[in-house]
C-alpha cells in the first residue's frame, strides 16, 4: 500500500469517526425517528416573554451540522490558535523539539541552521504536509540526507496519541 493510499484510508476514516461521534449524527440516519423533545426554559414571572419552542432551534445556522469534507479532497486541520496547547504538548516541545525546531518552529536555532531544518511557519511547508504525515515522522523520526545534509530526528514514542494530536496542532498553528 502507498502512503497516499495508506494517507487516503486514515482521512476517511478519521471523518467517519467524526460523522459517528457528531451529535445528531443518530437522528439524521433514522430520519423517521424524532429527536428527543427538549425542555424549553420558562421565562421568569413577570417578565411576560414566550417560552423559546422546543420544536424549532434559536439558530437555523446551529442545528444542521456541516457537511463532511469528501475524503480525496480533504483539507488540513485549522491551527489551533497560538498558546491554545495544552501545558504537556507545551512540555514536550520544549522537551524534544525546540532545540531544533525553535520555539516558533522557524528552526532558527544553531541545529537548526546546521542541519537545513525547513521553517514550519511558511505557507509552503504548511501546505505540503499532511497531518497524517506530521504525524507519522512526529512519532517514526526522521533518518535522511538533505542537500548534502545528514538530518536525523528521534521520534516522540513514549507520547499519548492525544499528546501526538496536540504536537500536530501546535505545528499547524506555527502557520498562522
Amino acid at each position: 500500500m502507498s502512503f497516499r493510499s495508506f494517507a487516503r484510508v486514515a482521512v476517511f476514516a478519521l471523518v467517519l469517526a467524526a460523522l459517528v461521534a457528531a451529535p445528531g449524527w443518530a437522528a439524521k440516519k433514522n430520519k423517521g425517528a424524532k429527536p428527543a423533545p427538549t425542555k424549553a426554559a420558562e421565562p421568569a414571572k413577570g417578565e411576560g416573554a414566550k417560552a423559546a419552542d422546543p420544536a424549532k432551534p434559536a439558530d437555523p445556522a446551529k442545528a444542521d451540522p456541516a457537511k463532511p469534507a469528501d475524503p480525496a479532497k480533504a483539507e488540513p486541520a485549522k491551527p489551533a490558535a497560538k498558546g491554545a496547547a495544552s501545558p504537556d504538548v507545551i512540555a514536550l516541545w520544549d522537551a524534544q523539539c525546540k532545540k531544533c525546531h525553535g520555539a516558533d518552529g522557524r528552526a532558527q536555532t544553531g541545529t537548526g541552521k546546521a542541519k537545513k531544518i525547513e521553517d514550519m511557519s511558511t505557507a509552503a511547508w504548511q501546505e505540503r504536509f499532511t497531518d497524517a504525515q506530521i504525524r507519522k515522522v512526529t512519532v517514526e523520526g526522521l533518518d535522511r540526507d538533505k542537500d548534502g545534509v545528514k538530518q536525523k530526528m528521534k521520534g516522540v514514542k513514549d507520547a499519548t496519541p492525544a499528546q501526538i494530536d496536540g504536537l500536530v496542532a501546535y505545528m499547524r498553528s506555527f502557520g498562522r
